[in-house]
């Protein structure tokens, strides 16, 4: 037994070394490329629930950043495997700042590509991006507008995104869509999110005009803000 111990306990020491260089490790990248990691749980009313991973680089050479999210969701079918994940989407962006062109950081160009798994319902568009900020909220409030003209599925999308910080802790984000779709109605899908600094828990709702209003507690299982 004691022969055992003393084999185990170099093993613990080196173990906790490692994990100790992995950890400053990425404290570096982190703050080289800005790095950020998100995943969140969220329980969907429409009978299924979502686990997202967020990953995001704000700091690559040449003006280059880059996002990404999956989002794999839940059977609908019967209610009782909401927890079952059996749908996946993502979607990539990278973008390429033009303040080396036009002096700011508002203006961008934004590839992005959307990914739908075990369908062939995959998407690639490219997009203008401008950035400002909101000079009657507080610091880190801002708008963005997009607009996508080239797609390889024919549509078109014109995109607004915000964060508006209310107070230290209270924050609200989101986006709306507008999908100008070949063939079909021309539909809004909208998603303002309303953050609380410093808890696991935010509350996300979703107005679609082709879906009836959604409501989202969603749960963070690990955050590393950029």
């Amino acid at each position: 037994m004691l022969r055992s111990v003393l084999y185990f306990l170099p093993f613990c020491f080196f173990i906790n070394s490692q994990a100790e260089n992995l950890i400053d490790e990425w404290k570096d990248l982190k703050e080289e490329y800005g790095l950020n990691l998100q995943t969140i749980y969220s329980f969907d009313e429409r009978d299924f629930n979502t686990l997202s991973v967020y990953t995001a680089a704000y700091k690559l050479p040449g003006n280059f950043s880059f996002r990404e999210f999956t989002d794999s969701h839940g059977n609908q079918k019967p209610p009782r495997n909401r927890a079952r994940l059996t749908r996946s989407f993502s979607e990539y962006r990278l973008i390429y700042n033009l303040r080396g062109f036009t002096g700011s950081d508002r203006f961008a160009i934004e590839a992005e590509c959307n990914f739908v798994f075990f369908t062939d319902e995959h998407t690639m568009r490219f997009s203008p991006t401008y950035k400002y900020s909101v000079p009657f909220l507080p610091d880190g409030s801002w708008i963005m507008w997009r607009f996508f003209p080239i797609e390889t599925s024919d549509n078109m999308e014109m995109s607004w995104a915000w964060k508006f910080v209310t107070t230290d802790k209270w924050s609200i984000t989101g986006f709306a869509d507008y999908n100008i779709d070949k063939g079909q109605k021309d539909r809004w899908i909208v998603e303002p999110q309303l953050n609380i600094t410093g808890s696991m828990t935010s509350f996300l709702y979703t107005w679609n005009t082709a879906i009836t209003a959604l409501k989202l507690p969603m749960i963070s299982l690990t955050e590393m803000p950029g």
